[in-house]
């Protein structure tokens, strides 16, 4: 899962322009920040504000984007990039936005009252059962906020895959999957990857090479999620969509069903499969059809069957 996750951001006739235009938006995105904390640091509202609104809108985009490599990725053979159409990246980017807040919402609140307990001068037995609860409550956001890292992967691309938004908030189908072998193995994969290399993708965007990274690298871990709950639900793999090679249409090669392996490259660049009947001799797979008369068999005398053959 993780090479293919590496090779999947620029596969596809339109993943290495999403890729530049995803990465061109990640450095607005990263600008935008930059300028928001400038300005909170200024006391400059209005700064403040332009550059927050500029960062909430190329975050919806992105999250669009998201959106559709999930979509594209969960219960496809052999998925390709998608391409990056903004308008109607915004709906399923604020969607999606919509689907993080409700996830995120008890970790806030638990952890939000919390903190508002420890600031809180009480003395006595109040004080001190004030402080145990603001205790709990701590460690339960803590707890709220790792389930809502865990969980809402697999409720993105549910909504991505069903296009309804209830479909990531029914809870036993979200709770059905994640607590699958597959997707836990590939969330774990897709976490790994994301202490390993965003790091790395945060300091390069100094150089601003690592805001293409870091898109790249965002790409590589929603490939993982929707592959996950493909898995996990045993979503149905269609044959993988047909390419395009120098300007002519290349078939995806199909599996027979009785086993025999053939290569892509064994495919006409026509989709015409004529050109596998003549690499293998089996019988209604591939195989040339021949009459016994091109064999040269005769018919024997008194064969009941040789008129038919006269």
């Amino acid at each position: 899962m993780f090479r293919e996750a590496l090779n999947y951001p620029t596969d596809g006739d339109h993943g290495s322009a999403a890729l530049l235009l995803g990465g061109f938006l990640t450095l607005v995105l990263a600008a935008g920040e930059a300028v928001a904390v400038f300005a909170a640091g200024e006391r400059s509202l209005a700064l403040g504000a332009g550059a927050l609104l500029v960062v909430l809108a190329v975050r919806v985009l992105l999250r669009g984007q998201y959106v559709a490599v999930l979509d594209a990725v969960a219960g496809k053979r052999a998925p390709v990039a998608p391409r990056f159409r903004g308008w109607s990246r915004v709906t399923t980017g604020l969607a999606s936005g919509l689907l993080l807040v409700v996830y995120l919402l008890p970790a806030g609140l638990l952890l939000g009252g919390g903190l508002y307990t420890g600031r809180l001068e009480l003395t006595g037995p109040t004080g001190t059962a004030v402080g145990t609860a603001g205790g709990f409550a701590l460690l339960a956001g803590i707890f709220a906020l790792l389930a809502a890292a865990y969980t809402l992967p697999a409720a993105a691309t549910l909504y991505a895959t069903e296009s309804r938004l209830r479909s990531g908030l029914a809870l036993r189908r979200v709770g059905a999957t994640v607590l699958t072998e597959d997707y836990a193995v590939g969330w774990m994969i897709a976490a790994l990857t994301v202490l390993v290399l965003w790091p790395v993708a945060y300091l390069l965007q100094f150089l601003l090479v690592g805001v293409f990274f870091r898109f790249y690298l965002n790409t590589a871990v929603r490939y993982m999620h929707g592959r996950a709950v493909g898995d996990a639900l045993g979503l149905d793999r269609g044959p993988p969509e047909p390419r395009s090679v120098d300007g002519r249409l290349l078939q995806p090669a199909v599996r027979p069903v009785d086993g025999t392996s053939w290569d892509a490259g064994d495919t006409a660049a026509d989709g015409d499969p004529s050109a596998r009947r003549e690499s293998t001799g089996e019988p209604g797979v591939g195989a040339r059809d021949e009459s016994p008369d091109d064999e040269g068999i005769e018919p024997s005398p008194g064969d009941p069957m040789g008129e038919e053959f006269q």
